[in-house]
């Protein structure tokens, strides 16, 4: 499907572009909300390093947001995902902690939590593929006249492919300003149809960001998205793909927000939001 939309499907697209950005808009995660989860990783890592089972790292222990809250994908209401790195900045090299160790670490900031006034319901360890420690924290407002909000924080430990994931997802979101709203439109749909639950036989919502980017790339004859990984850093002639294999994670995180200005991407595809969803769910369908 190459041709030019007719005068009807034009108007059709416009109307579309324009309820996805007004919903998109409304739905977006704001500065509140995003300063609330980094309140809630303030109150966590001070209780994780209080544990026993932390002892021996606990000057190193850091909590990273991870997931939609961080990618530029998140909106008022996603779920703060978080990953705790027990190693540091640069990950130790020494033998990584077995299932059963972070299993019982997850545990005690369990029980450590339920004595804090702002733990808004019961928590819970979810011993899944990737342990997780789910907690619903009661974050009070900075500001007197606005109420405090309720942050579901899932934390899981030593997940560093997930925080470098995460960043660059980041670094894609802004590359085009149609690629946020885009991606709002395609986890909506996704949501809408109850296809966004893997546990379920259908696709995670990590799953839809990527068939969402590789169309993005791939599907269309202008491409609006490049592939990061395989350009080159004008400054050290590396590729993109070898940074975000570093190491240390906080020059991963530094270079996702250069690349924007290093690489000057502008794509030469001009269709609107609208089209570009249509035509998504036709490049998947046919």
């Amino acid at each position: 499907m190459t041709s030019s939309p007719s005068t009807r499907q034009t108007d059709f697209f416009n109307k579309l572009t324009s309820s996805i950005d007004s919903n998109y808009r409304n739905d977006v995660q704001n500065r509140s909300v995003y300063e609330a989860k980094q309140q809630a990783i303030a109150e966590l890592t001070k209780i994780a390093r209080r544990c026993n089972n932390a002892r021996d790292f606990k000057d190193k222990l850091r909590i990273w947001l991870t997931g939609s809250s961080i990618n530029g994908f998140g909106n008022k209401n996603s779920d703060a995902d978080m990953c705790m790195i027990t190693g540091g900045v640069i990950p130790d090299d020494g033998e990584p902690m077995t299932r059963k160790s972070i299993i019982n670490l997850l545990y005690q900031i369990k029980r450590n939590l339920e004595y804090e006034k702002y733990l808004h319901r019961r928590s819970e360890v979810i011993p899944a593929k990737v342990p997780i420690l789910r907690v619903y924290l009661d974050i009070p407002s900075r500001e007197r006249a606005s109420r405090g909000m309720v942050v579901q924080c899932d934390i899981n430990v030593d997940n560093h492919i997930g925080i470098r994931n995460s960043w660059l997802l980041r670094c894609y979101s802004e590359l085009d300003d149609r690629m946020r709203p885009f991606i709002y439109m395609i986890k909506y749909l996704a949501k809408s149809a109850n296809l966004n639950d893997a546990q379920s036989g259908s696709l995670s919502t990590y799953s839809w960001l990527l068939l969402a980017i590789s169309f993005l790339q791939i599907g269309l004859k202008d491409p609006v998205l490049p592939i990061i990984q395989e350009m080159t850093c004008p400054k050290d002639k590396k590729t993109y793909d070898w940074h975000f294999k570093q190491a240390n994670l906080e020059q991963v995180t530094k270079k996702a927000l250069e690349i924007k200005n290093e690489i000057k991407w502008k794509s030469k595809n001009t269709r609107n939001v609208g089209e570009l969803f249509y035509r998504f769910i036709y490049y998947y369908a046919v």
